[in-house]
């Protein structure tokens, strides 16, 4: 799930963010920083992004910490993608690079739920759609 409210430190790199919580150690338990950055390294062509994976997150742009999001996400073995607002931070080239992200891995057999009330946004990338409406509630 990658939320439209981010949930990065940005005291800690690229890596230590999509690693946060399962960074690889050895035995004794330090961190192996190595297989850390090649990891994200890899994740981040994946995902044709160009960011070091040692830059702390609170040097990169709105949009850039958008897509370390998406690559904290895609860092799991995963078969479906949640998507909450995923453009809200991102310019219109940036948005369009993740609609080729997002063909790209559903293509590859990946679920993906995207959430937005950017309706041109859901129409364009979606192949099924529904529209959910909150209920008054009545007092």
């Amino acid at each position: 799930m990658v939320y439209q409210e981010r949930s990065l430190v940005g005291a800690l790199s690229v890596a230590e963010n999509v690693y946060a919580g399962r960074q690889p150690a050895n035995r004794l338990g330090v961190i192996r920083r190595a297989p850390m950055y090649e990891g994200t390294r890899r994740i981040l062509a994946d995902l044709e992004v160009d960011i070091d994976p040692r830059t702390p997150v609170a040097q990169l742009s709105p949009g850039q910490q958008q897509m370390v999001e998406i690559a904290k996400g895609l860092s799991h073995e995963l078969k479906l993608l949640i998507l909450d607002e995923p453009t809200s931070a991102l310019t219109i080239n940036e948005g369009r690079h993740l609609f080729r992200i997002i063909r790209r891995l559903a293509a590859q057999g990946v679920g993906i739920i995207y959430v937005s009330h950017r309706m041109a946004e859901i129409f364009e990338i979606s192949d099924r759609v529904t529209v959910t409406r909150p209920s008054a509630i009545a007092s």
